[in-house]
């Protein structure tokens, strides 16, 4: 790899120079709005533990966005404190993690934390990269043309599981040093991850699988893991957020020592070892092949630590976040072969610049341009450069690219809800696949003879007959869902705009369905699915449509409304006022074309 050059004579130091910049800005514009975040939960109580850290859920007493792995501190009302990290968070409760097991009953609490930190730490991994480090990312980034080779043989891949699109994935993965997997949703992205992720360990590769999300990461690891029982050994580092990969804890599990501080927000600080952590998990003595949950932190104990390290530097395959890329300094130098990257359309690209480095023979990002781009605060020139777009922008990918491979057969959703995400946004590419039954589709309700109105609050947009509405749906689609998976809310209301789902937020409570249905911004569902989705679309006299939902084909506009439609399995109902869209939005719109083409179902 070493003395390649590079064909846009690109210069590796300014790259990085910008997307400090680009952090920096964002960093000022956080700062600026909240320095640090002071949220009250309650009725907290244990799920479980998982290398060694106790899991506690709390409920909101209000929705809010939060990144996963951000450190965090909890304020108990005795005044204790304790350090943690948020594993996850849905609408209605957040998931947390701490080395020491807090006291029961829990009650209420603060969860204090400044999101700033993982910048500050992106930052410095980036200022430590070198320009050999670089060269395999700036490809990925599209500065140099990746280079093929023939695969190095060895032991033949099993493919009964894999499809046609997915065996091509894996044959380029392996040809090339870097390759871009383009997987529409429900085409099976994880189960190419770990087909590739099997045949680059069959082939005596070391592979680091990473994703922005805990949730995303646990589904990769877990699909590694059976891939390569009895073959190589499968380490997740961090607090997974998925029941499979944790232990349990009886309800009658009570602290047995005082509260210290075991997590702190400056990784250098030695936290607490809680008794049992560093245990092999449940099974493994049988001989079967669980994934090895590391913990995160540091450990006290210097025996401890050093074992820690070795079982990360000796697993094959090791599955992480990419804020735990910033904030775990060991990991640059565990010694990846390669990287895969999952979900890569919603990754900041200073973050996937960062984790692409680790790698030293192949990167692969698996992902879909047309999904939503990563988020950011600020408005700055280097932040709109660096920190909202994505990869296979960045790369300046086209629909049919010879650098890509396209996953074209889907599992997920029932033919009528793919034929929706077909024609809009995928030019026909797509294919169903077989699936467990054929209940259920796509179907518009029209609110135009009910009146409703839309106005503007905080900054965002409300629909207060429309929220009434979705509530009602959500109620009438709940009688018809059995099963949900992974216990998972069956039924979802997702909306462009936060103050309309703050809305519903609190419709929901008030109808006490807070447990059977989830609410939130089409943003947040990124990366999601559930049964049966609700997809209000708010708009209504007297303002004019957004730019969120107003744009066409390529637009964020189009990505909005892809990732609303393709969040569901088996039942969309799509909320509009039509006879309002239809005087207001111009010809080409995306959102048009929806309406258009589920009238034309109906």
């Amino acid at each position: 790899m070493g003395g390649r050059s590079r064909e846009s004579g690109v210069g590796w130091e300014e790259l990085i120079a910008e997307m400090c910049g680009a952090l920096e800005e964002e960093l000022a514009a956080m700062r600026a709005s909240e320095a640090a975040r002071r949220i009250p939960v309650h009725s907290g109580h244990p799920i479980g533990r998982a290398g060694g850290d106790w899991l506690y859920t709390f409920a909101l007493a209000y929705p809010v966005a939060l990144p996963d792995d951000v450190p965090l501190r909890i304020d108990l009302p005795s005044g204790e404190t304790c350090m943690g990290q948020l594993v996850a968070a849905s609408s209605f409760e957040v998931t947390v993690s701490s080395g020491s097991q807090l006291p029961s009953p829990l009650g209420s609490a603060y969860l204090v934390m400044d999101a700033s930190f993982i910048l500050e730490q992106l930052i410095q991994r980036l200022c430590d990269l070198d320009e050999e480090r670089c060269e395999l990312p700036l490809t990925l980034f599209g500065f140099d043309s990746p280079i093929s080779a023939a695969s190095s043989g060895g032991p033949q891949l099993p493919d009964e599981e894999a499809n046609e699109f997915q065996l091509a994935a894996i044959e380029a993965a392996l040809e090339r040093d870097v390759t871009y997997v383009w997987g529409p949703p429900g085409t099976g992205k994880t189960t190419a991850l770990a087909l590739i992720g099997e045949a680059l360990v069959r082939r005596g590769l070391r592979v680091l699988a990473v994703a922005s999300t805990n949730v995303a990461v646990d589904n990769a690891v877990l699909a590694l893991s059976q891939r390569l029982a009895g073959v190589a050994s499968v380490v997740r580092l961090g607090t997974p957020q998925l029941a499979a990969l944790r232990d349990t804890v009886p309800a009658s599990a009570r602290p047995k020592k005082e509260l210290v501080e075991t997590m702190p927000l400056f990784p250098n600080a030695v936290p607490a070892l809680s008794p049992a952590s560093g245990r092999e998990r449940p099974g493994e003595d049988a001989g079967e092949q669980p994934v090895r949950v590391l913990p995160a932190r540091r450990l006290p104990d210097l025996a401890d630590e050093a074992q820690r390290l070795r079982t990360l530097r000796q697993a094959m395959v090791v599955g992480t976040t990419l804020s735990r890329v910033a904030l775990a300094p060991e990991l640059a130098v565990s010694g990846f072969d390669a990287v895969l990257l999952d979900e890569a359309s919603a990754a900041p690209l200073p973050a996937v610049f960062t984790a692409a480095a680790l790698a030293r023979r192949k990167i692969v990002v698996l992902g879909d341009p047309k999904q939503l781009p990563p988020v950011a605060v600020s408005a700055g020139p280097l932040a709109r450069r660096w920190l909202k777009r994505d990869v296979f922008a960045q790369a300046e990918l086209e629909d049919d690219d010879e650098r890509a491979v396209l996953l074209r057969e889907q599992y997920r959703m029932h033919p009528d809800i793919s034929r929706l995400a077909n024609e809009l946004v995928y030019g026909g590419r797509l294919v169903d696949g077989l699936r467990r039954g054929r209940d259920g589709g796509a179907r518009l309700i029209d609110t135009s003879p009910e009146g409703g109105r839309c106005i503007r609050l905080d900054g965002s947009r409300q629909n207060e007959a429309h929220a009434h509405r979705a509530v009602q749906l959500a109620r009438e689609l709940l009688q018809q869902q059995t099963d949900p998976v992974n216990h998972e809310r069956p039924v979802a209301i997702i909306t462009p705009y936060r103050a309309q789902a703050r809305l519903i937020w609190r419709l929901l409570r008030d109808a006490r369905l807070e447990r059977s249905v989830d609410v939130g911004t089409v943003h947040r569902f990124q990366g999601l699915e559930r049964q049966a989705i609700i997809f209000d679309t708010v708009e209504a006299e007297p303002e004019r449509p957004s730019p969120f939902v107003s744009g066409g084909y390529g637009s964020e506009a189009m990505r909005l409304i892809n990732v609303a439609v393709t969040r569901a399995r088996t039942h969309l109902v799509v909320l509009a006022n039509v006879e309002y869209l239809w005087g207001s939005l111009r010809r080409g719109s995306t959102l048009l074309g929806l309406l258009q083409l589920l009238q034309g179902a109906e």
